[in-house]
């Protein structure tokens, strides 16, 4: 259904590559990418949207080029020092929760 995040976005985010995501829109994951843009997004479970995504980006190189930046732009606030940082988080809230 979604993405676990931060792990793969992450990892894609510091490809330099174009990124193409089905997510459903009440998911963590197209939030993140809402508030960042450095992902195309289609409706998950949509081959014909998925099918279309990747044509427009083999068509649109100035959209390629934005996701690009927005993804370096990004990716500052996914080093390993971050994620760590917000898996610690993660887990203290666990904690906190039992």
């Amino acid at each position: 259904r979604e993405f676990c995040l931060p792990s793969k976005l992450t990892s894609y985010v510091v490809a330099g590559r174009p990124i193409l995501v089905a997510t459903d829109p009440d998911s963590v994951t197209y939030r993140t990418i809402d508030r960042y843009g450095f992902a195309y997004v289609v409706d998950a479970g949509d081959p014909l949207q998925l099918l279309a995504g990747l044509g427009r980006l083999r068509t649109d190189p100035a959209l390629v080029a934005h996701l690009v930046e927005a993804a370096t732009a990004y990716s500052p606030l996914s080093t390993r020092d971050d994620a760590t940082a917000r898996y610690v988080d993660f887990v203290e809230g666990l904690v906190r929760v039992s």
